[in-house]
């Protein structure tokens, strides 16, 4: 079975990360770190981008993100909703595969 990726370390929002970052709540993923020519650094994520959504579906927790993009086909594209410098934006990311020893999104 493959699993798609998008080359991505993220963290969950705590409460006080989300009232740092302007959110009402703890919803969504922060990025902690972009793999180096991964799907995601060649779609522009960067470090500290909060995703949001995907395909116009919110991301709950990180959790949530890691499953969902896992249960994407390699090669097929999605739409992120991210919130950078709090404005919101869509960045569309082609996913690869994951690496069979990764644990990255």
């Amino acid at each position: 079975m493959t699993r798609g990726w998008i080359g991505i370390q993220i963290q969950p929002i705590s409460p006080d990360l989300a009232k740092g970052l302007g959110l009402n709540s703890p919803r969504g993923a922060i990025i902690a770190g972009v793999q180096k020519n991964s799907p995601g650094a060649k779609a522009g994520l960067a470090r500290g981008d909060v995703i949001a959504s995907i395909d116009g579906e919110p991301i709950r927790d990180a959790h949530g993100l890691t499953k969902k993009i896992q249960n994407m086909a390699p090669g097929s594209s999605a739409q992120i909703g991210l919130l950078r410098n709090d404005t919101e934006k869509i960045v569309t990311v082609t996913l690869g595969q994951l690496p069979d020893r990764a644990t990255n999104q």
